[in-house]
């Protein structure tokens, strides 16, 4: 930790995340001496999988495929092939983060004992010094923490729109292939269908993304907004604080101790605002559609689906790559209620107009049902 920690501070960041160093840090935890590399028999088998995926879809679905080709990654290419949009992502929740460490830093000074009378000009001055190392060992801090994160989620992740959206510019599919063929082992006789399925949902998620453009600009709104409220509790923070001896006007080693003391980890955002309720109520919506569509393409195709899709389900109830991707760079919790009423959503929607009028939804953001919409789906498609 300290070794990285180190290398993080030594490469300059312009960003509030060093991502130099959090790439380093990612693709050191997953540098694996007996990794085997991909062949183009693996390539091939990728490719095929893409190309019948694409087929059934084009029968489930109105909304076109935008690309032919296929991505074949293993989990250190996810990592690099998806670090220009976790930029996008990360970027404003490590910024407010960063904004509110600098916010705090003359209540650090009080509760340290820097200024017991209080006077803040006094305390600015006294810290001032510290102001400045103040972002380089954020941007360091984070970069740590997103790089491990980052790190935890490629070892598991089984193509770019695992954590529920795709991480991709271009809508052309990928596949993390060595990872999609260890999900099938442990899956008995359904996994033989692994790599049709997982293509499936891939190609599913590409689909609507490239039709509906304003979801990805929609999605990274509403996490700046999210990231706005980010804040700490102070009595927690005067818990942290206490528990490390900060010299005089602060020092580097002890701040350091004390961001790695859980300090980052308590800047957390609100829980319950509009900002992560839209965030919720999109996720489940996008994983609802991809659902039904999926279930729909394989109908009397592959008798394996229904086993598939219930191993997914619980991938996602046990703690998958998109609950720990939000959890961990993020803090938002994806709700499994949130997810069952977006399934029924699209059920009553498509018993109502089938899959053309259930597509269309996807036009314009006002066409969709929001948080309160979705707490009663039979309501909301009643009032349509």
């Amino acid at each position: 930790m300290l070794q990285d920690l180190g290398s993080l501070l030594a490469t300059p960041a312009n960003e509030p995340i060093n991502w130099t160093g959090a790439v380093q840090v990612a693709q050191r935890a997953l540098n694996k001496p007996n990794a085997q590399p991909l062949t183009p028999a693996d390539s091939a088998r990728a490719e095929n999988a893409m190309a019948t995926a694409q087929l059934w879809l084009s029968e489930a679905t109105t909304l076109p495929a935008h690309s032919a080709g296929v991505d074949v990654w293993t989990a250190s290419d996810w990592v690099e092939g998806t670090i220009d949009e976790w930029r996008e992502l990360v970027n404003p929740i490590a910024a407010r983060a960063g904004e509110t460490l600098g916010e705090i830093l003359p209540r650090i000074a009080e509760i340290a004992g820097d200024d017991p009378e209080g006077d803040r000009e006094k305390v600015s001055q006294s810290f001032a010094p510290f102001a400045s190392m103040m972002k380089p060992l954020s941007a360091a801090m984070f970069g740590m923490q997103v790089g491990n994160g980052l790190a935890s989620v490629a070892s598991e992740v089984l193509c770019s729109s695992d954590i529920g959206v795709p991480l991709t510019q271009g809508h052309t599919p990928a596949l993390v292939l060595p990872a999609i063929d260890k999900f099938g082992s442990q899956l008995g006789n359904a996994g033989a269908d692994a790599l049709i399925f997982i293509a499936l949902r891939e190609a599913a998620h590409q689909r609507l993304f490239a039709a509906a453009p304003w979801l990805a600009s929609q999605f990274k709104t509403s996490i700046v907004e999210y990231s706005r409220t980010i804040g700490i509790d102070m009595d927690r923070l005067r818990e942290i604080v206490q528990s490390v001896e900060l010299g005089p006007g602060g020092d580097m080693q002890s701040m350091q101790e004390m961001l790695g003391s859980g300090l980052m980890n308590e800047m957390a955002p609100k829980k319950d605002t509009p900002a992560l309720n839209r965030l919720e109520t999109m996720l489940a919506l996008i994983e609802g559609w991809v659902e039904q569509v999926v279930t729909q393409a394989t109908s009397e195709r592959l008798p394996s689906a229904p086993a598939l899709s219930e191993t997914v389900r619980r991938r996602r109830a046990a703690g998958g790559p998109a609950e720990k991707t939000f959890m961990t760079l993020m803090g938002l919790q994806l709700k499994a209620a949130r997810l069952r009423q977006a399934n029924q959503y699209w059920s009553l929607v498509f018993e109502k107009g089938g899959a053309a009028q259930r597509d269309s939804r996807w036009v314009h953001p006002d066409l969709l049902p929001n948080t309160e919409d979705l707490g009663d789906p039979n309501n909301y498609i009643q009032s349509q």
